[in-house]
């Protein structure tokens, strides 16, 4: 489908898991492949989201779930935790989920596109003064 400047492209068949990927790595390298491919061919700046069956809609829902899971880990006193691999969509989801709990932190750790998110308490988690984009003083 199309609307305004985006289209949105949703994969259906036989060998849905295998177009998925560990974690969503190959429907997001063709998502990454098909928006350069666009990128280039196109006059008008097009944004391309790729889908496989419902998967993004299932794997935010879930990312949401583990992200306030260990929000109210850290809350009651435990360690830091992390949820690895994320795509840059993915960790802006689990920021702003993060930025309306109180008393917890998110950061982005690592290079690269998959980065893991830490979510610790207010302070914590490295970087001594440096607050990471999706935390909020509370």
């Amino acid at each position: 489908s199309t609307s305004g400047t985006t289209v949105d492209a949703v994969l259906h068949g036989e060998f849905e898991e295998e177009l998925i990927g560990d974690n969503g790595r190959v429907v997001d390298s063709l998502q990454y492949l098909l928006r350069k491919i666009v990128g280039r061919r196109s006059s008008v700046r097009l944004r391309v989201n790729v889908d496989v069956g419902d998967w993004r809609a299932r794997r935010l829902a879930d990312l949401r779930r583990q992200a306030l899971e260990l929000a109210e880990k850290v809350r009651s006193g435990g360690d830091s935790g992390v949820l690895e691999g994320l795509n840059p969509a993915e960790r802006r989801e689990v920021h702003l989920l993060i930025q309306e709990e109180e008393g917890v932190d998110s950061r982005s750790v690592g290079n690269g596109m998959f980065k893991k998110v830490l979510i610790c308490r207010p302070g914590s988690g490295g970087r001594s003064g440096r607050r990471g984009r999706g935390s909020r003083n509370r």
